[in-house]
C-alpha cells in the first residue's frame, strides 16, 4: 500500500477556529467535531431511534427540521391532498383504533389548510 493520498478513503483535514472550535473537512464538506456524549434521552428524542411520534413536533429541533424539508416547497392544495392521502391510507390499515385516530387527524390537518378546495 502506498502513502498517497489517494488511497485513504477516511482522510480528512482537521483544524481549530478563532473560537477554539475544531472542524474536519472531508470531501462532503466541513463539519463541526463534537465530542460529547449523547444522552439515552436525547437519542431516544432523535427520529431515527423514536418508538412513536410526539404529539407535538414543535418541541424537537430535528422533527422540525424534517418536516421543514418535507413540506417548506409545496402549495397549501397539495398540502392539503397530502394529508388526505395520509388519511385513506391509515384507514386502509384497518379499523383499530389507533387507525382511526390516525386517519381523523390527517384529515384535519388536511382541512387546516384552508385551501381554496
Amino acid at each position: 500500500m502506498s502513502d498517497d493520498e489517494g488511497d485513504d478513503p477516511l482522510k480528512h483535514d482537521v483544524f481549530i477556529d478563532d473560537d477554539g472550535v475544531m472542524w474536519g473537512q472531508d470531501e462532503l464538506g466541513k463539519y463541526k467535531i463534537d465530542d460529547k456524549v449523547w444522552t439515552m434521552n436525547e437519542i431516544r428524542d432523535h427520529p431515527l431511534f423514536m418508538v412513536d411520534m410526539p404529539q407535538d413536533i414543535s418541541e424537537n429541533p430535528h422533527l422540525m427540521a424534517l418536516q421543514a424539508m418535507m413540506y417548506d416547497d409545496q402549495t397549501p392544495e397539495e398540502m392539503a391532498q397530502h394529508m388526505k392521502n395520509q388519511g385513506n391510507e391509515a384507514m386502509k390499515l384497518g379499523a383499530s383504533k389507533i387507525c382511526l385516530q390516525n386517519a381523523l387527524t390527517f384529515y384535519t390537518r388536511g382541512i387546516d389548510m384552508e385551501c381554496k378546495d
